[in-house]
Parts: structure tokens; C-alpha cells; sequence
């Protein structure tokens, strides 16, 4: 899959240049429940070992999950995919190794029970093992008791992995 052609629409005064607005999480969280967020995914695979690495989210969605989050104002899609493997795993992982797979649309009940809907462009890194012994997992969005944890094909159906992640083992590993 191509990377989406980017176009700038209108033009910028110098006057009154654009500036990007942060928003706090919780605000931030409210905010996007009026509106579809966009989100940079990123699921590590060891090719010798068929198998994909996934966290243990302990905000929404709460489940085995990819590395990756929301994309800030102007950022592209594989700059915000590296920077949440950088600020997820302590890994700095070069552009080059980042493939995008595809594009998904989530739907799913986020943080104080709000809708949220998501589309999040979704790459994959094949790693070596040892990259991946390296990982340390922010502990305020995965459970990093549990850490990262390896999945073959079997154990995606064991452990309540969701369907998108199968879908996305079957991409890398038809």
C-alpha cells in the first residue's frame, strides 16, 4: 500500500501562520468523541520466528494491542508511527524498515465510556529477537508487568486477541 498523496489546501498568511493545538488527554479524549481520530500503528514481528510482538493496553482499547496512537496536527503518518515506537518502546527504529500494511477503521468505547472512531494507518517492523529483548513499555498506557509479549498464529485465537490483529498476522505471514 502507498503512502497517501498529502496536499496543502489554501495558503498560509504571514500575518497569522498556523499553529498546532495540544490538547490535554482528557480534553483531548472528549474532544475526539465528536470526530474520527487518525492513528499511526505499528505491530514488531521476528520473520525466523513467524511470530508478531503486541502490548497489553491499559487504556482503550484494554486488550493485546499494537504499539502507536494518534497522530499530532502536520505530522506524517510514518513520523508518528516511529515516534510512538520511540516513546513506547525506547526503541529508534529507522524509517526504511517501517512497511505499511493497510488502513483500518476502528470503532470502540474509550476512556469514560465515550464512542470513539478511529482510521490508523498500520505498519510493520520486522526486528531481530534481540531488538525486541531491548523494549521497555511506558507503564501509563501498557501493562509493563506483562511487557511485550510474542504471538504465533495459534496463540492469537487463545488469549482474546482481536480480529484485526489476526488479519494483520495473516497480511505479514500468509
Amino acid at each position: 500500500m502507498n503512502p497517501p498523496t498529502q496536499y496543502l489546501l489554501g495558503v498560509e498568511h504571514p500575518i497569522f501562520p498556523a499553529t498546532a493545538v495540544y490538547l490535554p488527554d482528557g480534553e483531548y479524549d472528549r474532544a475526539t468523541s465528536a470526530f474520527v481520530r487518525v492513528c499511526a500503528d505499528v505491530v514488531l514481528y521476528v520473520p525466523a520466528e513467524k511470530s508478531i510482538y503486541l502490548a497489553k493496553r491499559i487504556i482503550p482499547p484494554e486488550c493485546w494491542w499494537m504499539l502507536g496512537g494518534k497522530m499530532n496536527p502536520g505530522e506524517s503518518e510514518i513520523d508518528a508511527a516511529m515516534r510512538h515506537v520511540r516513546n513506547d518502546t525506547g526503541l529508534a527504529i529507522d524509517a526504511k524498515k517501517f512497511q505499511l500494511l493497510r488502513l483500518n477503521r476502528y470503532l470502540y468505547v474509550g476512556s469514560k465510556g465515550a464512542s470513539q472512531d478511529s482510521f490508523a494507518f498500520t505498519f510493520a517492523v520486522a526486528c531481530e529477537l534481540g531488538e525486541i529483548e531491548k523494549v521497555q513499555l511506558r507503564s501509563d498506557e501498557y501493562d509493563s508487568h506483562t511487557g511485550i509479549q510474542q504471538f504465533r498464529k495459534p496463540e492469537l485465537g487463545t488469549y482474546g486477541v482481536p480480529k484485526p490483529i489476526m488479519d494483520i498476522y495473516n497480511q505479514i505471514f500468509p
